[in-house]
C-alpha cells in the first residue's frame, strides 16, 4: 500500500506541478515546475507560522500590533504620513488603526510644537507593554519551534529568511522594524 500511494502521490504532484507551471509561466519570466513547487511549499508554510504562536495576539489586530511595532522601535513620535509611507498603508488605513489604537489608550496624538498643524502619533505605556507582552510570548512560542528545530536547521532557516526579507525590502521598500531587545525573556 505505501509504496502504491507514494508513487501515485508523486505522479498527482508532478502532474499539478507541470500544470502549475504552465499556468503561471508566461513569456517573459518562464517559472519551471520546481521552482512553483517550492513557492507553493513556502506559501504554504509561511502561512502555517502567521497562525501559529503570532495568531495568539490578543487586545489588538496583527495590523494593530505592526503598528504598535514600529512605534516602539523608534524614539520619537511619528506623523500618521510617515507611518503611512513606512509601513507602506494607505492613509485610509493608517487613520482606521490610529483611531482604534487611540480608543484602547495604546497609542496618543499630540501637536507637534513646532507647527501646531502637524500631528505627531506617540506609543502609551500601555502600549508599549501590550506589544511587548505579546511579542515576548510569540517570540517564546517560537523558541520552542527553534528547539523543536535543532539548532543548525533553525540558524539555516534564519539565514534564509533573512534573505528572503532582503529581497522583498529592495524591491518593495518595505523594511522590517529593528528587533527590540527583550535582555533575558526566558
Amino acid at each position: 500500500m505505501g509504496t502504491g500511494t507514494t508513487k501515485d502521490s508523486h505522479n498527482r504532484d508532478v502532474e499539478k506541478n507541470e500544470s502549475a507551471a504552465a499556468y503561471f509561466a508566461t513569456p517573459d519570466v518562464p517559472y519551471t515546475a520546481e521552482e512553483l513547487n517550492l513557492a507553493e511549499h513556502l506559501f504554504r508554510s509561511f502561512g502555517l507560522m502567521s497562525r501559529g504562536p503570532m495568531q495568539q495576539i490578543q487586545g489588538a489586530t496583527r495590523g494593530e500590533m505592526a503598528l504598535l511595532g514600529f512605534l516602539e522601535s523608534t524614539d520619537h513620535p511619528l506623523a500618521p504620513s510617515d507611518l503611512a509611507e513606512r509601513l507602506k498603508l494607505t492613509s485610509a488605513r493608517i487613520a482606521n488603526t490610529l483611531n482604534s489604537l487611540e480608543r484602547k489608550g495604546l497609542i496618543e496624538r499630540s501637536h507637534d510644537e513646532t507647527d501646531r498643524r502637524r500631528v505627531e502619533v506617540s506609543i502609551t505605556p500601555a502600549g508599549s507593554e501590550l506589544f511587548r507582552t505579546q511579542l515576548k510570548g510569540a517570540v517564546l512560542g517560537l523558541t520552542a519551534m527553534v528547539r523543536d528545530l535543532g539548532m543548525d536547521d533553525a540558524r539555516e532557516f534564519v539565514r534564509i529568511t533573512s534573505r528572503i526579507e532582503g529581497l522583498i525590502s529592495e524591491r518593495e521598500q518595505v523594511y522590517p522594524p529593528p528587533l527590540i531587545d527583550f535582555g533575558d525573556i526566558a
